[in-house]
């Protein structure tokens, strides 16, 4: 019989773990009263807890007259050794000494199937190893062990609920209860509630009978508890029943089965929809089988369900490989490319027309976009690692997810620089707009993301961006065996520099003028004529901003400023150092009024 420590038992407890002594002592001292042949305690008493509960159990074992049997646990290696059949080291029981000294103890030790995790065997005696389960049987029968290895577990399910051992609440023995219930019964006492961890799958999860009583109805799914396997081990030694297990070669033909029937779904080439019609028909099938033969048996015999089932999934699989593989390596090719840079709408149209991701390159007009972060090397240098990798991880997906949002497509990631380019490897028609727009966007997610950070004490520098706009090779440029789809020329370089620019300029976003794109949302300042490595003709280049985020009048302000100062009108260095009184954190004016300074030095 099994005597259950559940919630009810625990209610009024003030704490669950361990279980209260006083309570464990109370149920030995009842149970002995109602003339139990032997008690056992799945009960761990690994550590020492409240000072009168633990005296009040060694009162209550030292003064039974039942024997007690304690569960103990040797450990992870004797664990491995008794399951395995192997030699078994020292023995390391974990009870307290306070009560080894008054109370059997034997482990606990249950085998797990390495193929589906299942409980079907118990490791029986050798030399002083013998198990919780013996213990309890041979000292209500009086006998000794019978020298085998194991025991098969004789699972068998009760008529009327998932196993046939009467069970009592422990509060239930505070009421008077029939002498004639317990006398000469095993009584085994554990924990059942929910929440005690102490459950484990068994071959009755197969079974169709699984009605619910409490408290067996908030167990998890066809698992039972630890207590409950010990009580089928305990009948299986008394009874002299062995469950059966099936050895490695009794599975073999099942996975023999699983890999003829999967052979044969390869040979015959059959459509994916029927193949996958076919696989879920047979699996069902087996299942079924698994089930009738179970209850046929009275729970005796278990077919291995997963050796056939994964040899029928694993060799019908290489149909797929067969049927699909052109298709699936072309899909592969252009997602493995860029599922990580663009949005899932682009890349789904790239699947949908291929030829666009042609290997020889072409000559295309494009929009570049190149960000930088300031004071990057600073951060390595200075940051933990363990710090800087989530931070800048975090700082890139903000502006990838922006550039995909955008229809831009990341062309690479250069430690925390994005490049990025706009109608390629799609064409997109009004790409120098959204290319200004997603670095406006860019701007305000990276700020943010700034502030955040600076919050939790990392200090992070601002973002530059470079804007270019011209001819460039586009094209696969990667090896046979490595996609880079990528472009190259004077353009691309361009974006680059006039990202790095923004240092000097004092400015946020760099657009050259090729670039630049009139709209109501954005506004411009001119920056000026600048010579760049690699051109010939200085190129003109402006800072974008949002319209609604400067005000006219500074804009008109600034653009008189510098026309004044072209024009090197009296007072034009004026107008600048008012601006810049104006709008003190301006790097724009600062820069100009500078440049206006050297000049004037210049001539004098």
């Amino acid at each position: 019989m099994l005597i259950a420590i559940d919630d009810a038992t625990l209610a009024n407890s003030t704490y669950t773990s361990p279980i209260n002594r006083n309570i464990l002592a109370s149920v030995v001292q009842r149970l002995d009263k109602l003339g139990t042949s032997v008690i056992g305690l799945d009960v761990l008493l690994d550590r020492a807890s409240d000072p009168e509960a633990d005296l009040a159990l060694e009162t209550a074992i030292s003064e039974a007259e039942t024997p007690i049997v304690l569960l103990s646990d040797p450990g992870r290696a004797i664990n491995a050794a008794l399951c395995e059949n192997q030699p078994v080291p020292a023995r390391l029981s974990q009870v307290l000494q306070r009560y080894t000294a008054i109370a059997d103890t034997a482990h606990g030790v249950l085998c797990f199937d390495s193929l589906d995790d299942v409980v079907r065997r118990a490791p029986m005696a050798r030399a002083e190893h013998v198990s919780f389960s013996e213990r309890l049987a041979y000292i209500h029968s009086a006998r000794d062990a019978d020298g085998r290895a194991w025991l098969n577990i004789p699972f068998r399910p009760g008529e009327t609920d998932l196993w046939p051992f009467a069970t009592f609440s422990a509060t239930s023995l505070e009421q008077p209860l029939p002498r004639s219930w317990f006398e000469g019964r095993i009584a085994i006492v554990g924990r059942i509630s929910p929440y005690s961890g102490d459950f484990v799958a068994t071959p009755l999860r197969f079974n169709s009978n699984l009605s619910r009583v409490e408290p067996k109805d908030l167990m998890p799914q066809a698992e039972l508890p630890g207590m409950v396997v010990h009580a089928y081990t305990v009948n299986g030694l008394l009874d002299g029943r062995r469950g059966h297990y099936l050895t490695f070669w009794e599975q073999v033909p099942y996975v023999l089965l699983g890999t003829i029937i999967g052979t044969a779904l390869v040979l015959v080439r059959l459509q994916l929809w029927l193949v996958l019609g076919g696989l879920v028909t047979l699996l069902a099938i087996f299942w079924w089988l698994v089930f009738a033969v179970f209850n046929a048996s009275a729970g005796s015999v278990m077919i291995p369900f997963t050796g056939f089932a994964s040899a029928l999934l694993i060799v019908s699989g290489s149909l797929f490989a067969v049927q699909e593989r052109a298709e699936r390596d072309k899909r592969r090719f252009v997602q493995e490319g860029f599922s990580h840079f663009l949005s899932k709408k682009r890349v789904d149209e790239i699947v949908r027309s291929p030829s666009v991701l042609t290997r020889s390159a072409e000559e295309r007009e494009l929009t570049f976009l190149f960000t930088d972060l300031e004071g990057f090397t600073k951060l390595v240098d200075t940051m933990e690692p363990d710090a800087l990798a989530p931070t800048l991880n975090g700082y890139l997906d903000e502006i990838i997810e922006v550039v995909a949002r955008h229809d831009g497509t990341v062309d690479k990631i250069v430690g925390d620089a994005v490049h990025a380019m706009f109608s390629a490897p799609l064409e997109v028609t009004n790409h120098r707009l959204k290319a200004i727009q997603c670095a406006l966007d860019i701007l305000d997610v990276s700020n943010a993301y700034q502030g955040h950070m600076k919050a939790n004490g990392i200090d992070l520098g601002r973002t530059r961006i470079g804007i270019s706009c011209g001819k460039a090779l586009v094209g696969n440029f990667g090896s046979s065996k490595r996609f880079d789809y990528t472009a190259h020329g004077s353009t691309v370089n361009l974006a680059a520099r006039l990202e790095a620019a923004n240092k000097t300029f004092g400015t946020s976003i760099c657009v050259s003028e090729a670039a630049r794109v009139e709209h109501p949302d954005l506004a411009y300042r001119l920056i000026g004529d600048i010579d760049v490595r690699g051109l010939v003709e200085p190129v003109r280049v402006f800072e974008a901003l949002r319209a609604d985020r400067i005000d006219a009048d500074a804009l008109q302000q600034y653009a008189d400023a510098l026309e004044r100062v072209a024009n090197q009108t009296i007072g034009s260095i004026d107008q600048l150092r008012a601006l810049l009184t104006q709008h003190p954190d301006d790097g724009l004016v600062a820069y100009q009024l500078a440049q206006a300074k050297a000049r004037l030095d210049e001539t004098g």
